[in-house]
């Protein structure tokens, strides 16, 4: 990273890991992008996931100095509890498919689902389309997935899930976004988010799915972009009502 740049720090979804920024680092040259692996994912499968081992990995790689701050999903989670925490180390936040802290009976359904006798073939192959994994990211996200099927993986993902403190006002510029063709629940979850931020805005993609920024690279670019420089965002995008 070039000294002197505008700092974003990427935090990836649950199950996925710093590939996940690889189309946002080439489009955005004009940033310092910091995109690390969270505990129990790409270079640091053999850890585990726990919510206070993911918050030390953003300070750390933050080494004191703010930044900007993109979330995916359980990466906006974390990305809200940083600025909840350490506010003075967020310039400013950009969730996306991100509803919270789950609820207790949230987390007894992810559970439960967790240990459906699902054969690793079907399920990546339904997680794939859920998502709406373009085909050619198919590869990388199937290898990243597979060992986040494991029981106790979506159990660790469960606690730190639960364990967040819920939303609440802040004074970190917060924008909330979320894809139209994601579940009903994930709308909600993201409406009533901002509802809970109060002053964050927060705009629905259409045409695109939960991992929209491998969907629409360009246009994820452009609005991170417009948003880290407070300018203006793109017409595309809808009021999340």
């Amino acid at each position: 990273m070039v000294a002197g740049l505008t700092r974003i720090l990427c935090l990836h979804g649950g199950g996925l890991d710093a590939r996940q920024w690889r189309g946002l680092r080439e489009r955005l040259p004009e940033f310092g992008l910091l995109t690390p692996d969270l505990p129990g994912h790409g270079t640091r499968r053999g850890e585990r996931l726990t919510l206070e081992g993911a918050l030390q990995t953003a300070l750390d790689v933050l080494t004191g100095r703010p930044a900007h701050i993109v979330g995916h999903s359980m990466g906006g989670a974390l990305a809200l509890e940083l600025a909840r925490r350490h506010p003075a180390q967020v310039q400013s936040l950009l969730v996306s498919g991100t509803v919270g802290p789950l609820s207790p009976g949230q987390a007894r359904l992810m559970a439960w689902a967790a240990r459906l006798p699902l054969p690793p073939g079907p399920a990546l192959g339904l997680a794939l389309r859920q998502f709406r994994i373009p085909e050619a990211e198919q590869p990388w996200v199937r290898e990243a997935l597979a060992p986040t099927l494991a029981p106790a993986w979506q159990a660790d993902l469960v606690r730190l899930m639960v364990s967040l403190a819920p939303p609440e006002p802040s004074l970190v510029r917060t924008l909330v976004l979320v894809g139209a063709l994601e579940t009903r629940p994930a709308r909600t979850g993201a409406a009533r988010l901002a509802r809970q931020l109060q002053t964050a805005p927060a705009w629905q993609v259409p045409g695109v799915g939960h991992v929209w920024n491998l969907e629409q690279p360009d246009l994820f670019a452009e609005v991170v972009r417009g948003w880290v420089r407070g300018g203006t965002l793109p017409d595309r995008l809808r009021p999340l009502r």
